[in-house]
């Protein structure tokens, strides 16, 4: 029966994402008549040209030094003419930064009324984002290349102690396009995951397989952002991630069945971590 419920699923995903995309064109299509001033990436596709060039476009994502702040961050450098930062942040406001076209090296100033970042692009496959201030408080930012044969994804979240929920802040996974469908389902391997607290983020970058089979899935299993197409999937259990002084263990699978559940497809109400005596929950957006 747990066979049978995930390949139903796979298959139910697959068609809902399917209408959707049918949805999807006339917004891409709308997006074209715009002008290259007001128009972002949203929509877009990447260049085609600048596939192994700076130029492009870039996915990633912001996360407060301080606080549970966070949101979606894509870079247009040039895929269409523009130069613009579109930021999504996770409290629904949006902000547009914009660089300046004529830039003659390879860092780009992105600046706007809310704020300001730098984007070293001399390397367009290691990008650095620095120094981002948005309403003046302080950010972490990443961003990775898109081009029509790499597509990363970014999935935006929150931690805090359970009973203490002063003890927080942001927990954020990436998929920076370069492992695809690695288990036959599809979706883009989880490379990073990204947790801020206290002014620090701590990075891993080593994922652990595990064992979907209680749910009717493979017995190995590598984390991944998306399902069947439905890119609001993640799927993440057993890992381990080094913070400070101390090794975390979390599990996180989101909007597989319901919206959390666990590698048997049993309900959760939320992802959990455990470190340093402490146990909490993770919240996606």
């Amino acid at each position: 029966m747990k066979t049978n419920k995930f390949l139903a699923l796979a298959l139910a995903t697959t068609m809902i994402i399917s209408c959707s995309k049918e949805e999807g064109n006339s917004v891409e299509e709308a997006n074209l008549t715009q002008t290259v001033e007001t128009v972002t990436d949203k929509g877009q596709t990447p260049n085609a040209q600048f596939d192994n060039n700076k130029k492009g476009l870039y996915i990633g994502l912001v996360a407060a030094k301080e606080g549970m702040s966070r949101g979606h961050l894509n870079l247009n450098v040039g895929n269409n003419g523009a130069y613009i930062a579109s930021l999504d942040m996770a409290n629904g406001t949006e902000f547009k930064l914009v660089a300046n076209r004529k830039n003659l090296n390879d860092v780009y100033h992105f600046t706007g009324t809310e704020g300001s970042f730098n984007v070293n692009l001399a390397d367009f496959n290691d990008v650095v984002v620095s120094d981002v201030v948005l309403n003046d408080a302080e950010y972490f930012a990443v961003v990775y290349k898109h081009t029509t044969t790499r597509m990363p994804a970014a999935v935006t979240g929150t931690w805090l102690e359970t009973g203490n929920p002063a003890f927080n802040g942001t927990w954020n996974i990436i998929a920076d396009g370069t492992i695809v469908d690695p288990n036959g389902y599809g979706g883009e391997g989880i490379t990073s995951v990204l947790i801020t607290r206290g002014g620090s983020m701590f990075t891993d970058t080593t994922m652990e397989t595990f064992n979907f089979a209680p749910c009717g899935g493979p017995e190995v299993w590598f984390p991944t952002i998306g399902f069947s197409g439905d890119a609001n999937t993640t799927t993440t259990w057993g890992q381990t991630t080094t913070i400070g002084p101390a090794a975390a263990t979390w599990d996180l699978i989101y909007d597989f069945s319901q919206p959390y559940s666990d590698n048997a497809c049993g309900t959760m109400t939320s992802g959990t971590w455990s470190w340093n005596g402490k146990v909490g929950e993770i919240y996606v957006d």
